[in-house]
């Protein structure tokens, strides 16, 4: 009789060993679902900020060229803008020399009339 107590308690102490362990598998597989869960969500968020780092080193770049092309273009037409200028005043100069000798010329005609 003892024999049956002991081999009964002893199938439901397995049992209850199974069962936890079955439930400790159960917990683990869970676990591990969470773990790569977690694992593909970080490494989406690491791909996203990767991809807006990228983006941002893209703009960044662009606007320091965009910013030197502007500025090579605005010298070379201050350099245009300078060269005309000067033109312009020679010319001007010029032609307030002939105006004057032109005034003195007609002066000099007016007093020979």
């Amino acid at each position: 009789e003892t024999l049956r107590v002991t081999i009964s308690q002893v199938e439901q102490s397995t049992q209850a060993a199974l069962r936890n362990l079955h439930e400790a598998r159960n917990d683990q597989a869970a676990l591990l679902e969470e773990k790569e869960r977690l694992r593909k969500g970080m490494k989406s968020s690491q791909t996203r900020v990767a991809t807006a780092q990228a983006r941002i080193a893209a703009l960044q770049d662009r606007k320091r060229t965009t910013k030197q092309r502007l500025e090579e273009e605005m010298g070379t037409r201050e350099n245009e803008f300078r060269k005309r200028l000067f033109k312009h005043q020679q010319r001007l100069r010029d032609l307030q020399m002939q105006l004057g000798q032109g005034t003195r010329e007609m002066k000099r005609l007016e007093e020979l009339a």
